[in-house]
């Protein structure tokens, strides 16, 4: 996956969490959950945004692989609230992967 396929990807996910925290009442505490793991995967990608990756690397690629398998798995999770805590231990998986590319990157301010 190239990076501006990563970055599309993540885009998506967080729109359609928007649209999911949409369809919950605004007091429910599902919604603050998932709320609370949307805020954290936008702001991945805000330092993703930031930095230069070899996406030819093993790291990456391999990464970036996860972020797409994880992704269709909480695509056919999302719309179920009986599978919420499933929906939310994979979102919770995509940020830590985001953290993970966001240490193998090197900053684009560098040389």
């Amino acid at each position: 996956m190239t990076k501006d396929e990563m970055f599309e990807l993540l885009h998506r996910r967080i729109l359609r969490l928007d649209e999911t925290c949409g369809d919950l009442p605004p007091d429910s505490d599902q919604r603050h959950k998932l709320e609370t793991e949307r805020d954290a995967l936008s702001q991945r990608q805000q330092q993703l945004a930031a930095k230069i990756f070899d996406e030819q690397s093993s790291t990456y690629q391999a990464l970036s692989g996860q972020l797409k398998a994880i992704d269709g798995q909480i695509e056919s999770v999302i719309a179920s609230l009986e599978r919420f805590e499933e929906t939310l231990a994979l979102l919770r998986r995509m940020v830590s992967v985001a953290d993970q590319l966001v240490g193998v990157a090197r900053s684009a301010a560098l040389p």
